[in-house]
């Protein structure tokens, strides 16, 4: 699910094959988004494994057998007894139980589930920028993308570029139910559905959705160009 590399390695993410900066904004703006979450996965898988390798059963069971004699297991116990607890030694874990848990949730739900919000959220504001840059009719420097009740601001983004930029872009299928899917997971997030939340999660490929993303600003740059030739 969080098959994502480095942008020097990526053949996911939009380049830019014209020399408007507006453009080579958008390229730059997601190598910069994608490196920072290909660390932030790495760093948190690193922890994992540091973690695993503490609190796991075999480790558990290792680290028992490297403390030492009977005697002091013995007197663990006691001073255990002293303050009012009763350990099975034979299961006591050198921290809290849920632990592996805790830190697996970290990796498996809630940083993929920044990451994709984060990128719907660059996704709209790279759009909103691109219509700010290349709106022909330069009255106002405000672009101003309203949502509907059935539309969303990234929607508002493909009407505005079609009615102020002449870029008439229309999204495939698949990538209007990938935004549509989306922008529920993003909705999910910010209104703690956290149980819908790890449903819609579990279909959501990291990757691909940087992929699909950069697809729209690869096909919007190709209407560009084509319209100045």
């Amino acid at each position: 699910m969080n098959n994502l590399k480095e942008s020097e390695f990526a053949d996911y993410l939009f380049t830019s094959k014209s020399s408007n900066s507006a453009f080579e904004e958008v390229e730059n703006t997601f190598y910069q988004l994608n490196d920072y979450c290909v660390h932030l996965l790495q760093s948190l898988q690193e922890k994992f494994k540091d973690i695993e390798s503490t609190y796991s059963e075999e480790a558990q069971t290792k680290a028992w057998s490297e403390m030492g004699d009977a005697d002091y297991i013995g007197s663990f116990e006691e001073f255990a007894e002293e303050l009012g607890e009763k350990i099975n030694i034979s299961t006591y874990k050198f921290g809290p139980e849920d632990t592996i848990d805790f830190w697996s949730e970290n990796v498996n739900f809630i940083a993929p589930t920044n990451i994709l919000v984060l990128l719907y959220f660059y996704t709209e504001g790279c759009l909103k920028n691109l219509c700010k840059k290349l709106n022909v009719n330069k009255k106002d420097n405000v672009v101003r993308l309203i949502p509907t009740y059935n539309k969303s601001k990234i929607e508002a983004a493909f009407e505005y570029l079609k009615n102020n930029c002449n870029i008439s872009y229309y999204p495939s299928e698949d990538v209007k139910v990938h935004l549509k899917e989306v922008n529920k997971i993003r909705n999910n997030f910010a209104h703690g559905d956290w149980d819908l939340l790890k449903d819609r999660m579990k279909k959501i490929n990291l990757r691909n959705s940087f992929k699909i993303a950069s697809s729209i600003f690869a096909d919007i740059e190709n209407i560009y160009l084509n319209n100045k030739k």
